[in-house]
């Protein structure tokens, strides 16, 4: 098995078709399921039966510098969500091309502005993008 070399510039986070870039210090992005794929329930008996579950909905904690961009790109999309509904719908993806990993949501929103704390330094917002339908895959590479 060969050692591979993990390079954050070769993950990229597009939002309505717009790159987004200037993660934050640590993490820039994580993306999950909002809830478990499957559920699990135990009978007294200590018989188990695995549940199916048909969310598939998925969640993007993104992460940017205060200075960064892509800020006003997600602050725009929700005021264009609160000053008329639908008017904020859009597509986020993510992909990072050394390990193959594929996130996307064709529908989107931004479910909060992100909190702006002020300080000594720049600080980081912190963006939750939601999208009823997450796809995930891994490419081969």
């Amino acid at each position: 098995m060969a050692t591979k070399t993990y390079d954050l510039n070769l993950v990229s986070l597009t939002v309505n078709g717009l790159l987004v870039r200037g993660a934050g210090e640590d993490d820039k992005v994580t993306v999950t399921r909002r809830e478990d794929s499957n559920e699990l329930t135990m009978g007294a008996d200590g018989e188990g039966v695995f549940s199916r579950m048909n969310n598939k909905s998925g969640q993007f904690e993104i992460t940017l510098l205060d200075s960064n961009d892509g800020n006003k790109l997600l602050l725009d999309l929700h005021n264009a969500e609160e000053a008329l509904a639908g008017a904020g719908l859009f597509s986020i993806g993510l992909r990072d091309s050394q390990l193959g990993d594929v996130y996307a949501g064709a529908e989107a929103k931004v479910m909060k502005f992100a909190d702006s704390p002020k300080g000594k330094g720049v600080s980081e917002r912190t963006w939750t993008v939601a999208c009823p339908l997450l796809a995930v895959d891994r490419d081969d590479v």
